[in-house]
């Protein structure tokens, strides 16, 4: 797809979450289409993050919401008080999208059999890799198996005593009820269906083959965003970068609006004692418990005056703040009167629990940065190999369209000029690799060989990667290309999409962590076999029925052979024919795929 058509069949995917639900902001429908388009290739990422929505009262548009995702996420099951068992394995099968109405019965008093392990599938399941050990056999033959629980998942349900640890996970929608004035299409099923299939189609279309990109891809996170907000963030900013134009920045400040934003349920009450301790000091060093419990419940509409059907107490007031590792010490004040209380410094004292625990809010996030633009190379930082340094600037104006993968084509983005100092050096003789091939090696083919101002990204890699053949390399390592040309100052989502179209670089070795060995010539070939081909041309041998477990053992033999969480990927390909689960497992290539091929 080009990127033109990627941006028409996003922009079709917001009308129509807007033609049949109302929200708040512009950021409401921005998560939706791109939680929506990671559903699609949700194994490549380390989380899928949830997506919870919930109201003060019923019929917000909760359920209208799962609806449209069940019409539009990749395969969804609309899980209607689905058994632990049942949900598990469902999602053990992979590709599925599990969308959970009325959610809150799970967290309500005595919320049912079976609710811990609900709610443990939708924590843990949070990330990949995430595994349940489960039983299966009978009698005396049992035998441990252990299933798959990561997967996409958009919860609904009224406001309740949902876990922190769920909202953690989540990007929290709160529904309201439309006003009069707020006007939605009527919601027929078989219409709605029929008009969501060519988005349905479209989202497959453009990000299947981009499952390599979106492995790869390290998304920049906006000032602030780090630790469990950056793992839920990363999936849904790695799709905007995917798509380009105006993607990129809205999700960013989608991203700084959910991640700020002041949420609608109540804090803990240790936070709040702690935030209302805060502000009772004023600026002093210490204060006597008696003094500070008498300060605390005269804040005007502080829940201090009653606590459990009582006042607070000294007594209370040290049960509250031990968790936070603050504890009443002996005080002596003028006259030797000794008297318990509390400190801002020290051991035991409020100063780290105020740190760790009253976080910054919007007024620390930067918002005139610029996210999509990497950080410039600090001067020391350069490479001083000579004392010859040329000064490369990337150019001010936008370069003309680069190549993807896939076919399409999406245009080079630097809007910015970035400026970096590369060292000149002079050309190194290539050290001898094995079997007699020159591999050029991070230490060498990290400098760009000619010193040129101005290029284009494309031509800036195609003179890097001649400069490498010319001084005899016949292999590089893709990571140490990328780390020369990002020392030049260009993005790396635009190197990897000229990288993918080159005809000066091939495939020889894809690794685990995303980065590649690549044959480099003036007409380079791919000598390396995707999962995907790999598995296509096993089954074709086979030509029948083969358990799982042979496959993966084969692939194991193979030196070409892919990993076992590729092939397992692989094997979710509509041209592969499942029967069983777990260990007894076995594929088969589907005869029609055949019969379209030949």
């Amino acid at each position: 797809m080009t990127t033109d058509e990627v941006s028409v069949l996003l922009e079709a995917l917001e009308t129509f979450y807007r033609k049949y639900a109302v929200h708040p902001t512009e950021h409401h429908y921005v998560v939706l289409v791109l939680w929506t388009a990671h559903s699609y290739v949700y194994e490549e990422f380390d989380t899928s993050p949830r997506l919870f929505f919930d109201s003060a009262v019923p019929a917000c548009g909760k359920t209208r919401n799962l609806e449209l995702l069940d019409e539009t996420a990749r395969s969804p099951l609309m899980a209607f008080s689905a058994s632990p068992a049942a949900l598990i394995r469902t999602i053990d099968k992979g590709g599925r999208t599990i969308l959970m109405d009325e959610i809150d019965t799970l967290y309500n008093k005595n919320g049912g059999a079976g609710s811990e392990d609900v709610t443990a599938v939708v924590n843990a399941g949070y990330k990949n890799g995430a595994r349940v050990p489960r039983c299966v056999g009978q009698g005396m033959d049992i035998d441990v198996v252990e299933l798959d629980a990561y997967a996409p998942m958009a919860l609904a349900g009224l406001h309740s005593n949902v876990p922190e640890a769920v909202r953690s996970r989540s990007i929290h929608f709160r529904m309201k009820k439309r006003k009069p004035s707020e006007v939605v299409s009527p919601f027929y099923r078989r219409d709605v269906s029929e008009e969501a299939q060519p988005l349905r189609e479209g989202l497959a279309e453009w990000l299947e083959p981009l499952r390599e990109e979106v492995r790869a891809a390290r998304p920049r996170m906006p000032k602030g965003v780090e630790d469990r907000a950056a793992e839920v963030w990363e999936p849904l900013l790695v799709i905007a970068d995917l798509a380009d134009g105006q993607w990129p920045k809205r999700a960013r400040e989608a991203c700084k609006h959910f991640v700020f934003a002041k949420s609608g349920y109540a804090r803990p009450i240790g936070i709040d004692l702690l935030a209302d301790i805060q502000l009772v000091f004023k600026g002093a060093e210490r204060m006597a418990s008696a003094d500070l419990v008498a300060a605390l419940v005269t804040i005007p509409d502080a829940p201090w005056k009653d606590i459990r059907g009582s006042f607070l107490n000294q007594a209370t007031l040290a049960n509250f703040l031990r968790p936070f590792d603050v504890r009443p010490k002996d005080l002596k004040f003028p006259g030797n009167k000794v008297v318990k209380g509390y400190r801002v410094g020290g051991e035991g004292g409020l100063a780290e629990a105020w740190e760790r625990n009253l976080a910054a809010g919007t007024d620390d996030v930067d918002d005139d940065q610029n996210e999509s633009i990497p950080a410039l190379i600090p001067p020391e930082a350069a490479t001083a190999a000579t004392g010859a340094t040329a000064l490369v600037t990337a150019p001010e104006v936008v370069a003309p369209p680069v190549a993807g993968s896939g076919g399409a084509t999406y245009p080079a983005t630097n809007p910015k000029p970035l400026t970096s100092k590369v060292a000149g050096v002079a050309g190194v003789a290539p050290p001898q690799g094995m079997g007699g091939e020159n591999v050029a090696t991070a230490a060498n083919a990290k400098t760009p060989l000619h010193a040129v101002s101005d290029p284009t990204c494309r031509e800036w890699f195609e003179r890097h990667i001649r400069g490498l053949i010319e001084n005899g390399h016949t292999t590089v390592d893709s990571d140490a290309v990328y780390t020369a040309g990002q020392d030049a100052g260009w993005n790396l989502q635009n190197l990897r999409k000229v990288a993918s179209k080159s005809t000066l670089v091939g495939t020889a070795e894809k690794r685990a962590d995303g980065t590649a060995l690549w044959n480099i010539g003036e007409e380079a070939t791919d000598t390396w076999i995707s999962a995907p081909q790999w598995l296509l041309d096993f089954l074709r041998a086979h030509g029948g029925w083969v358990r799982a477990s042979e496959v993966h053992a084969a692939a194991q033999a193979d030196p070409n052979g892919p990993e076992r969480t590729s092939l397992k990927s692989a094997a979710r390909a509509a041209y592969v024919q499942k029967r069983g689960n777990s260990i007894a497992t076995e594929w088969c290539l589907d005869p029609s795929h055949e019969q379209e091929s030949a």
